[in-house]
């Protein structure tokens, strides 16, 4: 019910939005509530910036509010979190700011644009909200460049958490960006015609949450992109996970103490860390990453992961299964019609034929022979129509309309598969005769 959900507010229309389902949780409302639209739209088109429905100026387009709600539900979020998101077409940069407010003060938010003029309405769109709200957890980082051409440097080297394109790609483009995804990340993207969800686990699993249509992502001029990456420094920490800052924290506090440890043996391991100078350890620590110190995960998050893509390759062998079986059904449907076709011409050049010998034309051998031909590919239609084993309506298709012919009465008794045999014995007692194409 997106086109119920539009509103004269900002509030107005998130209720809307919830009330027809298309907001999950009340911390997906909260952001939205947090960023209003009207700050975002294209110029001139604040009359309708709580209308649900895209927007569009020139370059300057912004997506119906409904599309941005299914996207947030699927990216998964984690609040609170040190998550990264990269939003390829970042437009006006209405869905990085929401994805921030979910994600908080310690996440990553990168957004490319193709468009020098879409960047410029897109950094005074988020001025203008940064200044309504008065504080903003994370304030995206817009890069103008061709988000087709972004090179594994930089933060693109160890990958994004949650990627969005907001633009439609082909399966080729896919292909290409689903390699900055970050293990367990998710991305969102139109992918010809259809939303399209993807999961990095031990493999890449693919979803197709809805149908939609696009603006193709464009390829040209193909500006290359370099997302620089975040480097530990000790005004950084807090951005890091939790597992980060405590052996960040044990190493510090280890190479600064003043106690000697005694020493160890030959067959024990050194802790050097007591032993290098905090000096060394801060700029070893800036060439680390986010996830340098993560555990591993388990077996049993291995296995969840390995049934997810199981469940995955199980639907889509049933959703193959289900159009070979909807394309088994239409060939069948299209034999039993040449089928019938074949009928109606078998018994009209009976008809014909019998007229023929009544006047005692003087030849009947070209007929016969016609004859013997038209049973053989009336049988061997007859026995391929048998082997699909199901039954097609006559009315499928309006036989009538396209041949001319009346299909209805292939189904009467004269029609049945007795009528298909020629009486070649009491022909065989009368003369050959000579048929034209234009009496059959």
């Amino acid at each position: 019910m997106a086109w119920h959900s539009s509103g004269e507010t900002n509030q107005e229309l998130i209720d809307n939005l919830l009330e027809n389902d298309l907001i999950s949780t009340e911390l997906i409302a909260s952001a939205f509530r947090s960023v209003d639209r009207i700050h975002f739209v294209p110029p001139g088109c604040e009359e309708f910036a709580y209308s649900d429905r895209p927007l569009r100026v020139g370059n300057v387009h912004i997506s119906a509010p409904h599309i941005y709600c299914t996207v947030v539900d699927n990216l998964e979020l984690e609040t609170n979190s040190c998550q990264s998101f990269l939003n390829i077409g970042i437009g006006t940069g209405y869905l990085s700011c929401v994805v921030s407010h979910i994600l908080g003060p310690r996440s990553q938010s990168f957004g490319v644009e193709i468009h020098s003029d879409v960047v410029e309405h897109c950094a005074k769109a988020i001025e203008k909200w940064k200044f309504s709200v008065g504080a903003v957890t994370v304030e995206p980082t817009i890069i103008h460049g061709n988000g087709l051409e972004i090179l594994n440097e930089g933060e693109s080297y160890y990958g994004y958490d949650r990627i969005y394109v907001g633009a439609a790609i082909t399966s080729i483009d896919l292909q290409k960006i689903q390699q900055l995804l970050a293990p367990g990340g998710i991305l969102i993207a139109p992918v010809e015609g259809r939303l399209t969800k993807l999961k990095r686990l031990d493999e890449f699993t693919e979803q197709v949450i809805a149908s939609v249509h696009f603006a193709p992502l464009l390829t040209y001029p193909k500006t290359t992109v370099v997302i620089p990456a975040l480097k530990w420094r000790p005004e950084h920490h807090y951005l890091y996970p939790k597992s980060f800052q405590a052996a960040t924290r044990a190493l510090l506090l280890c190479s600064g103490a003043s106690f000697v440890q005694p020493p160890k043996k030959a067959s024990e391991r050194l802790n050097f860390s007591s032993v290098l100078p905090k000096e060394i350890w801060v700029h070893v620590l800036s060439f680390t990453t986010k996830k340098w110190f993560e555990p591993e995960s388990c077996d049993l998050e291995r296995i969840k992961s390995r049934l997810e893509q199981e469940k995955t390759k199980r639907m889509k062998l049933e959703l193959e299964n289900n159009h070979l079986q909807r394309e088994n059904g239409m060939l069948a449907q299209e034999n039993n019609l040449y089928l019938s076709l074949i009928r109606k011409l078998r018994r009209a050049l009976d008809q014909r034929l019998e007229i023929q010998i009544e006047e005692e034309d003087p030849s009947t051998r070209t007929a016969f022979d016609l004859l013997n031909e038209t049973d053989h590919v009336l049988h061997m239609f007859h026995n391929a129509s048998h082997s699909h084993e199901m039954d097609v309506d006559n009315s499928y298709l309006d036989v009538g309309e396209q041949y001319g012919m009346d299909v209805e009465s292939l189904d009467s008794d004269d029609g049945s598969e007795s009528d298909w045999e020629p009486n070649v014995t009491v022909r065989a007692q009368h003369r050959t005769v000579s048929i034209t194409n234009e009496d059959i």
